[in-house]
């Protein structure tokens, strides 16, 4: 893990130095939204997510993070962070390759820690001054660690695993001042070590090996540097670390969003 780390960055590194700073871009897009319900039940969330992208004609380099955090009747339901970085060869081409760092940490969803390595290449089949389509296809490396069961105390093994991944990923302009995207990741395991336990008795979806995160999002420009925007998520585990964790997580979120 160690050598491919260092070949990463050292990857990223020379790809700064080389780049005409002269043509370069800085964009950061930071978002904060969340819901505040008080009753019977008092419920908060609070998500946050932002992107910083330095790129030109030649290479992108972009780190990005997402923090959610939710309560019930002054319980933490929920407290998750993700974050990463990417590097794009030649962004604006028709095929670009990427290489990509992730960390992902959320205890109520079973994971101490999922560490992801992703390479693969994109697609973009139209570009144009009111939108853009694409597709990418990747490998995908995760190292996972998992939190025990919270009804037997069980802990799972941590597990080496290597997925394939296909992204559709498009954003349209409707109008002059509103935006929808929307991207799907589709994940399938086609390899773990150790190899997994099979529970007993059997899971009827024991052998659904996908994972899918899917978003879509529709913005409104409210000035120069300032919208409002609606998203809608959607994270589908075929295999949750623990049975007592559901399959399917979906979320609605009112956010403000500032690109500087």
């Amino acid at each position: 893990m160690k050598p491919l780390l260092k070949s990463v960055l050292l990857i990223i590194a020379f790809g700064c130095i080389t780049t005409k700073f002269a043509d370069a871009q800085l964009k950061t897009k930071l978002t904060l939204g969340g819901s505040y319900y008080s009753g019977n039940v008092d419920k908060s969330d609070i998500i946050s997510t932002g992107n910083t992208a330095w790129n030109d004609s030649l290479y992108e380099f972009s780190a990005f993070y997402k923090i959610a955090y939710g309560t019930t009747n002054g319980e933490e339901i929920n407290r998750e962070f993700s974050g990463g970085v990417k590097f794009d060869n030649k962004p604006q081409s028709t095929f670009s390759p990427f290489l990509m760092l992730k960390a992902y940490n959320n205890t109520y969803k079973g994971y101490d820690l999922r560490l992801s390595v992703l390479a693969g290449v994109k697609y973009a089949f139209y570009r144009g001054a009111n939108g853009s389509y694409s597709i990418s296809g990747a490998f995908i490396y995760d190292r996972e660690s998992y939190t025990p069961n919270t009804e037997t105390g069980i802990k799972n093994p941590d597990m080496n695993l290597l997925r394939l991944s296909i992204r559709p990923k498009f954003s349209q302009k409707i109008g002059k001042f509103m935006t929808l995207e929307h991207t799907t990741f589709f994940m399938y395991k086609v390899y773990s070590s150790p190899e997994e336990v099979v529970p007993v008795p059997k899971p009827e979806n024991y052998n659904n090996d996908w994972m899918i995160e899917s978003s879509t999002t529709l913005s409104n420009k409210l000035s120069k540097k300032m919208s409002l925007q609606l998203s809608y998520d959607i994270n589908y585990t075929g295999k949750p670390p623990s049975s007592n964790i559901k399959n399917t997580d979906k979320v609605f979120v009112v956010s403000l969003v500032l690109d500087i």
